[in-house]
């Protein structure tokens, strides 16, 4: 219980230090940049643009291998989300078949259309007979058992569950 409220307390600080010590080197490499073109006649005059240059690459070398460490950390962060990802894409998988099954679209809009053109009115009860449901990961356990059903034009049901849900 203590790892699930120190990991991430000690990774949030661990990636605000790297993160200063990332953004240090950056403020002195801009430095470096103002004064150079600030004096930029001077740079020129005593040839030195290679050794200023070579002064600004060191701070942003720093920089670079801070960044792969803050990179790597972050990486071993988002490496405990994987698995779950992958169970999800596994089961978006039956979703995409059926929303990439063009036949079944194109009846569905067909039939729609047709009723939108005739500008049919849809009115009656609707009627359940019989419903049967269980979850798939619980089918031992019916939701619903033998539910019959009759709602009116213009009622108004929620079916609720022990949960409230």
């Amino acid at each position: 219980m203590v790892y699930i409220y120190r990991a991430p307390r000690s990774t949030r600080k661990l990636t605000a230090l790297m993160t200063m010590n990332e953004l240090q080197p950056y403020s002195k490499s801009g430095a470096i940049v103002q004064e150079v073109f600030s004096s930029i006649r001077t740079v020129f005059a005593y040839n030195s643009s290679e050794y200023e240059q070579l002064r600004y690459n060191k701070y942003l070398d720093s920089c670079k291998h801070e960044s792969k460490r803050k990179g790597i950390l972050f990486g071993c962060y988002m490496a405990q989300n994987i698995h779950s990802l992958s169970e999800a894409s596994g089961a978006a998988t039956e979703i995409w078949q059926i929303l990439d099954d063009e036949e079944l679209l194109n009846d569905n809009l067909s039939q729609t259309n047709k009723a939108i053109e005739e500008n049919i009115a849809i009115v009656g009860d609707i009627e359940f007979n019989n419903v049967q449901f269980s979850y798939p990961t619980r089918k031992d356990i019916q939701v619903l058992d033998n539910l019959n059903l009759v709602v009116s034009h213009g009622d108004k049901v929620a079916l609720v569950g022990s949960s409230g849900a």
